[in-house]
């Protein structure tokens, strides 16, 4: 703004004219003398001249009248000298040139008596007359006289006009500049300075007056303007803080705003850009401002449109839980589109709102709310079926008893059947008897297990909760994981890299410690077999099984994340993992139990959190989060 201010002063000052009313004042005032001077020296100049051609004409008429009188006696008596001495005493005369004499003869012939001097040239001119004796002309005489003198003496004067003129001109025009200075100049190099006061925002100075009636009343109004303009100054500048403070509150409730705001014109180019969208891009609102929304934030390009119906329908639309992808991050956001219509111009308003932790803490309720539905189901039914289980277990041991044992008893009865319990011990063995008992005896205990799951959904812990340190828990999972039977079965857990990631001073955290131990071992059990699983069907693949171990104090809570290698979970696994018996595995090899009462040892008995971020060939992160 100031540089476009000083721009156009500059323009300003370039149109000024170089031309000063003194100085054309001056010129024209000069202009005038000179004239009137020159007029009056020409007329003075041509009265002069004629007076003087006048009287030159005059004084030859009458000295040739002279010369005539004078010469007629010698010329009578043919007296050549003294008609010789008296022309040569004409010819003595300044204004004189020549003399010419002619006499007439008795028989009226004429012939030349006397010449002598100049008679012809630009400058000459003659008087000619008769020269009588007694009456009787016997001659004729012409004198020849020159302009010359008249020519200098109006020389004289031209050069005399000249300087008056000039020397008239320079009194004129120094005395002209002095009063103008004096009278004009001063003045006006007051007033203007006022006016540069008043131009450069010093409205409380006045000029003074100069007792010149004038000149003060121009004074008189520059210092009402300057009041009235001083006032004016006051309250544009309170009204300018007012504003300023008002768009100071504006950006500040727009920038403390935990949503992405962006204004934009109809042509798609940002006109605003608050913190939030400084936040999520890492472009400041100076380098948004003025440039296309989809070259700024890439991931409005599919926006673009939706942006143009709104400002063309003049109409809300809005885009519910899109789903956008932020590096190895899903996020969901909602966004709506304002139409705006400001200053004669069309645009539009763009609100985003991150929803992603409100996406997954409404998965998080429908999953909790599920669970305890299923929960009581579970409970339910695990009681119902706990009776009948404890029976056919119970009568399976007794059948195993009687037909494997020496009981006195089951001696009696093969006597009495006819035979021994050897030999029955051979029939059942060759039959197998005892194994099928020993499988039917072993699918009861792991119903019973099932059933010892389901019944956790329904009831709390009844161990006291006890400090424990989750890093070294964790560190004795693993060694009982290396340990357990069933993992040794299909492959060795050592094989697996186990890297560690754990914060130091990290505080104690109260919880049941079997069940704590519970849940890591469920989660290094899945994530070890779906290792392994994933190697067995890409033999191609070399990479290492690798677990991350990670824990670390966040927020007053404890956060415990185990990541693997592995080959991830689909987003539609991943969304009902934490669901009792629901299960990727075939029939017979899971129960889908394992992660559910993990969740809910995790929910229920421990007011923790849960959660799983995955995607397909990435692994998987479950991320447990206990308070402290």
């Amino acid at each position: 703004m100031e540089e476009q201010a000083n721009k156009t002063k500059t323009i300003q000052i370039d149109q000024i004219s170089s031309k000063s009313i003194a100085s054309s004042l001056i010129f024209w005032l000069l202009g005038l003398i000179g004239i009137i001077v020159i007029s009056l020296g020409s007329l003075y100049y041509a009265y002069i001249s004629k007076d003087l051609y006048q009287g030159l004409y005059a004084e030859s008429r009458d000295m040739t009248e002279k010369f005539v009188t004078i010469v007629s006696k010698p010329l009578w008596n043919f007296d050549v000298k003294g008609v010789s001495i008296i022309s040569q005493a004409y010819l003595q005369s300044k204004n004189v040139t020549g003399v010419r004499i002619e006499q007439v003869l008795p028989n009226n012939d004429s012939h030349l008596f006397f010449n002598e001097g100049v008679t012809e040239g630009p400058d000459i001119f003659s008087f000619t007359l008769p020269i009588k004796d007694h009456g009787e002309r016997i001659g004729r005489a012409e004198i020849f006289f020159t302009e010359q003198n008249i020519i200098k003496t109006q020389r004289i004067i031209i050069i005399s006009i000249l300087l008056v003129t000039g020397v008239t001109l320079l009194v004129v025009s120094i005395l002209t500049r002095f009063i103008l200075n004096r009278l004009f100049r001063y003045p006006v190099e007051q007033l203007n300075q006022g006016i540069r006061d008043l131009a450069y925002g010093h409205y409380e100075r006045r000029l003074e007056y100069m007792n010149r009636k004038e000149l003060d009343y121009i004074i008189a109004e520059i210092n009402e303007m300057a009041g009235q303009i001083e006032q004016r100054s006051k309250q544009l500048e309170d009204a300018w803080n007012e504003t300023n403070q008002l768009r100071n509150y504006l950006s500040n409730i727009i920038n403390s705003m935990p949503s992405v705001l962006i204004g934009t014109d109809s042509a798609g180019r940002i006109t605003q850009w608050n913190y939030k969208a400084e936040e999520e891009t890492g472009i400041s609102a100076r380098a948004a401002v003025g440039r296309e929304l989809d070259q700024v934030y890439p991931g409005f390009m599919d926006q673009m449109e939706t942006i143009r119906k709104a400002i063309t329908r003049q109409q809300v639309l809005e885009t519910p839980s899109r789903k956008r992808q932020v590096g190895d991050e899903t996020r969901y956001e909602d966004i709506t589109i304002y139409p705006l219509v400001t200053n004669g111009g069309e645009g539009a308003v763009i609100r985003v709102d991150d929803k992603t932790e409100q996406k997954r803490l409404e998965e998080m309720m429908i999953q909790s709310e599920k669970m305890l539905s299923v929960g009581g189901l579970a409970a339910g039914m695990a009681h119902e079926i706990n009776n009948p289980l404890g029976g056919i277990m119970q009568n399976a041991q007794v059948v195993i008893k009687r037909v494997t044992s020496e009981m006195p008893a089951n001696e009696k009865a093969a006597r009495e059947a006819g035979t021994t319990m050897p030999a029955i011990r051979n029939f059942m063995e060759s039959r197998k008897v005892p194994h099928h008992l020993d499988m039917i005896l072993e699918a009861g205990k792991r119903a019973a297990a099932i059933v010892e799951n389901m019944l956790s959904f329904a009831r709390k812990g009844t161990q006291s909760l006890e400090p424990c340190d989750l890093a070294e828990l964790l560190d004795k999972t693993v060694e009982l994981a290396e340990k357990d039977y069933d993992l040794k079965k299909k492959y060795d857990f050592k094989q697996i890299r186990i890297e560690r990631e754990y914060e130091e001073n990290v505080p104690l955290v109260k919880c049941e410690y079997s069940k704590i131990q519970q849940v890591f071992l469920n989660i290094l059990k899945n994530g070890a077999e779906a290792m392994a699983e994933w190697s067995d069907r890409d033999s191609g693949d070399q990479k290492i099984p690798k677990f991350i171990l990670r824990v670390r104090y966040l927020d007053g809570a404890v956060l415990i994340e185990i990541e693997d290698n592995g080959p991830g979970i689909p987003e539609k696994v991943s969304k009902r993992i934490f669901e009792p018996f629901f299960t990727t595995k075939p029939v017979g090899v899971g129960t889908g139990l394992g992660l559910s009462v993990s969740y809910f040892i995790i929910t229920q008995n421990h007011a923790g959190e849960m959660s799983v971020e995955s995607e397909p060939g990435k692994g998987a992160r479950f991320i447990i989060k206990l308070q402290a």
